[in-house]
């Protein structure tokens, strides 16, 4: 649904902050479904105030580009690190794991709990948790990003039923996913 870009965000006197920009990709411009779906995930996300979630910090539409402007991670998503790892068979010990879960989980706990600014609560949900959406830095931070298919009491989509999202190219990858995982604890 976008491409994702680095950026350096230049200011006075040699200030240099990197960020990442999330543009929505040009095609997809064409269906008001789709603009709706990035505009709902920009509300949610810059809502979302978590060590374990990545921050959303601007949410703008230039002309006909939509994009969101978010925090720079320096680390590897999850599924590499478990890749790598298994390709070199140099498992990861059990309590890395137990930290990754629990680091997410606190993560989609705050965001499941999160209320709105009137008091009610939002119900976010996830709805596309993988080791894909899962980001760890080098200095060991595990953040959960991509709340692109979320659902929450305030989103203006329905999902249709039938209608698969988020990475449903990789869902026989997530099994495969739970079959390492399993093989790296033992």
């Amino acid at each position: 649904m976008a491409e994702v870009f680095l950026a350096a965000v230049a200011g006075p006197a040699g200030f240099n902050k990197l960020l990442v920009v999330k543009l929505m990709k040009p095609e997809l411009l064409e269906e008001p479904e789709h603009k709706a779906m990035f505009l709902d995930e920009g509300k949610l996300a810059a809502r979302l105030n978590h060590p374990n979630i990545v921050q959303t910090h601007e949410v703008q539409i230039e002309g006909d580009q939509y994009f969101m402007a978010m925090e720079y991670l320096d680390g590897q998503p999850l599924h590499r690190i478990l890749r790598r790892a298994h390709k070199t068979q140099t498992y990861l010990p059990l309590h890395w794991h137990l930290h990754f879960l629990c680091e997410v989980l606190a993560g989609l706990e705050y965001a499941h709990e999160l209320c709105d600014y009137d008091g009610s609560p939002l119900k976010l949900v996830h709805r596309d948790v993988t080791p894909h959406n899962v980001f760890v830095t080098y200095a060991g931070q595990v953040k959960l990003c991509d709340f692109g298919i979320a659902k929450s009491m305030v989103s203006s989509v329905e999902t249709r039923a039938g209608i698969l999202r988020g990475s449903g190219e990789s869902e026989g990858k997530h099994e495969q996913q739970q079959q390492k995982f399993s093989e790296t604890v033992h």
